[in-house]
């Protein structure tokens, strides 16, 4: 599989890529072939002991049998005719009588971005680091290199794609997550889905790419240079300390800054490589993807990345660096670099 995608990045010429870039192309793509939440629409937010008004009367207890206090309930509803339609964009998936919690004043455009990813990042925080390692380790390390500049001003320059490692850590959610779908079908029924993360308010493996080799590597964490790459971020409710949709930090600053806004970090001091690391553990690649039905959409993923990451260095596409749409942007000049953003205003406003 992997020679296959070799052969999707056709450019013979160098190139640079940054990261930022492709993390909102890789969204983009995973945003329209995710298939999971296609069509829905969010009908309704519950929190804490809140009572759902979305659900039927039948599937209540499904929200009540949280008995956490810090819980969040988000119930979708998609239309009978809506199969085989194109995904909804980020500006339709809000209902226009979504219902909120007593009190709750209407959401901000960030708020709206932080709980769609929220939801569409369920149970894919493998997947992402996978696409994402199929897409780096095909890149050829002879003309291709990676920039990565933090929120916080710190650097790394002409790193080759492949000189990263995939960092796992156990973290107990600060809350648990009930995402229902209800799908009405014909004679009346109603199929309905759930979507449960941190029901148990548990330690789950979290997971991300560390980018960096041994020569900014450093045992004192303040000085370390390694950069953390976490994409599924609003997962746990986290952003970038810019206030990015994902987490690209330098190794202190995610450990220190980011994680602890999500939930906490718990070592396992029974996994020496736990305990040296101080919580996280490092691994070279993922070798095996949990559930074979994910190695298709994983494979098509990162294809879908590697045709386009082909398309821009050949200069045929562009694309904004905000959301990862392709072909509806204008040129924009920033400090350090050329970007481009949509002229959307949400783009251009929250970017």
């Amino acid at each position: 599989m992997q020679a296959d995608l070799k052969n999707l990045y056709s450019f013979q010429g160098h190139f640079t890529f940054d990261l930022h870039d492709l993390a909102a192309i890789v969204l983009r793509e995973r945003q329209l072939s995710d298939r999971r939440f296609n069509r829905a629409r969010l009908l309704e937010i519950c929190e804490g002991e809140t009572a759902t008004a979305k659900l039927p009367v039948t599937a209540q207890p499904i929200w009540t049998s949280f008995k956490q206090s810090n819980k969040t309930g988000f119930c979708l509803g998609v239309e009978m005719n809506d199969a085989g339609e194109p995904p909804l964009e980020m500006t339709e998936f809000f209902d226009p009588e979504m219902r909120l919690p007593p009190g709750r004043a209407p959401l901000t455009s960030r708020e709206k971005e932080m709980i769609y990813w929220r939801i569409r990042h369920h149970d894919s925080g493998y997947v992402l680091c996978e696409v994402l390692q199929q897409v780096l380790d095909s890149l050829p390390k002879d003309r291709t290199k990676l920039r990565i500049r933090t929120s916080q001003g710190h650097t790394l320059t002409e790193l080759s794609p492949d000189a990263f490692h995939i960092a796992e850590v156990a973290m107990v959610p600060k809350f648990c997550t009930l995402t229902c779908v209800i799908q009405p079908r014909l004679e009346g029924y109603i199929d309905i889905k759930e979507h449960v993360f941190g029901g148990d308010l548990q330690p789950i493996p979290w997971v991300y790419l560390l980018f960096g080799d041994s020569s900014v590597a450093d045992e004192d964490p303040a000085k370390d240079g390694r950069v953390m790459f976490d994409l599924v971020s609003p997962l746990l409710g986290m952003q970038g300390l810019g206030g990015e949709l994902f987490s690209m930090e330098r190794l202190a600053d995610y450990h220190d800054r980011v994680l602890p806004t999500g939930g906490q970090e718990v070592i396992n001091y029974n996994d020496p490589r736990s305990a040296a690391h101080e919580g996280y553990i490092l691994s070279g690649r993922i070798q095996h993807v949990s559930s074979p039905e994910l190695i298709p959409i994983i494979q098509d993923l990162a294809t879908r990345v590697l045709k386009r990451l082909s398309r821009i260095a050949e200069g045929e596409e562009s694309y904004c660096s905000y959301c990862g749409r392709r072909d509806s942007a204008v040129l924009k000049v920033q400090e350090t670099k050329v970007l481009w953003r949509c002229l959307s205003d949400k783009c251009m406003e929250i970017s």
